[in-house]
């Protein structure tokens, strides 16, 4: 019986207890909700710090991006404005070799006009002068011709001419011959117009008179052309002979042509007598 009554007291509690109980099971709840809370309110601080941050980042990030566009920017400008002026001084200087080039032609147009103007005297001076020395030639014959027709006075027993004088037939053939190219030269100019480039060959057709003259003349140049060409070829001939020591013998008769005649006539191969025999 005493066992019973100490179990049924142990069961049963007094109110006070159960008010304690209680009291700190609140108190518990109340420590737990305010952890929560602070760990809450700290997580919301973190993220808030973190955001903060992340703007802050995101800003110099974007201070930095708008710095190095800015720099971009000026560089570009810098550029634009140096291609600018690169292209203007290449304007400049492409305008100045246009200047220098048609200040160019017009000293070679110039020349050219000149020079033909120079030309066409010279031979105008030179078909003027031949006209007139033949016509003296006609009226009054020379010292040259009559010594050319002269009869010969040479030596018999001679067969050639010495070194000494054939020298001198050389200085005076290789001066004529240099003469007669210059003048082969300037009459060949004269005729293919060289160093000109004006429309004389393209001239209109209907001009008869006009044309009928240059044809006639151009005629007259190259007949005198071909005259002067065969000469020079006799004068080479001549030079041959006397570096073969052969010059002034004549090829039919075998006796030396006179000095006079030489020297009036060059080229000559024949005596005087045995070109008045033909």
């Amino acid at each position: 019986m005493a066992v019973e009554k100490t179990k049924t007291t142990k069961t049963r509690q007094s109110p006070t207890n159960k008010s304690a109980d209680e009291k700190t099971v609140a108190t518990k709840k109340a420590v737990k909700s305010a952890k929560a809370k602070t760990s809450v309110t700290e997580k919301v601080g973190a993220k808030k710090s973190a955001a903060k941050k992340s703007e802050k980042t995101v800003k110099s990030i974007d201070k930095k991006a708008a710095k190095k566009a800015k720099l971009a920017d000026k560089k570009s400008v810098k550029k634009a404005a140096a291609a600018k002026k690169t292209a203007k001084t290449a304007k400049s200087a492409s305008k100045k070799v246009t200047k220098k080039a048609t200040a160019a032609k017009k000293v070679v147009k110039t020349t050219k006009a000149t020079q033909k103007t120079a030309v066409e005297k010279t031979a105008k001076i030179k078909k003027a002068k031949t006209v007139k020395i033949a016509a003296k030639e006609i009226a009054k014959p020379s010292e040259k011709t009559l010594m050319a027709n002269k009869p010969e006075e040479t030596n018999p027993l001679r067969i050639r001419y010495s070194d000494m004088e054939l020298a001198e037939f050389k200085l005076r053939i290789v001066d004529r011959l240099e003469r007669e190219r210059n003048n082969y030269e300037l009459l060949k100019s004269t005729i293919s117009h060289g160093g000109s480039n004006d429309t004389e060959d393209t001239s209109p057709s209907f001009k008869v008179l006009e044309d009928g003259a240059v044809t006639l003349s151009k005629e007259e140049s190259g007949q005198q052309l071909e005259r002067i060409k065969k000469f020079i070829l006799d004068l080479e001939r001549a030079l041959v002979r006397i570096e073969n020591k052969t010059y002034g013998i004549c090829r039919e008769t075998g006796k030396l042509i006179s000095k006079e005649r030489l020297f009036a006539v060059p080229h000559a191969t024949l005596s005087i007598e045995a070109k008045n025999k033909r």
